[in-house]
């Protein structure tokens, strides 16, 4: 599954060890919870365009196995 959007402010929540990361992803209308597991992009922060592949897990989340950063402004809209 491929979603795009912004990542919602104040969802994002690492590990104790930094590697894994739970965060939200919202089109300001829907909101998917997503984790991620590796280093992310420098650039990553609250109200970032994202686009991330993955795919959902038992608990309806999805896991991320690649993300990239959208700095497109129609998303902002």
């Amino acid at each position: 599954i491929r979603v795009g959007g912004l990542v919602k402010e104040k969802s994002i929540n690492f590990s104790d060890d930094g590697l894994k990361v739970n965060f939200m992803i919202t089109d300001n209308k829907k909101t998917v919870n997503v984790m991620f597991e590796g280093i992310l992009p420098d650039l990553f922060r609250e109200n970032q365009g994202v686009v991330a592949e993955g795919r959902f897990n038992k608990e309806k989340k999805i896991f991320i196995f690649r993300i990239t950063l959208n700095f497109s402004q129609s998303i902002h809209k």
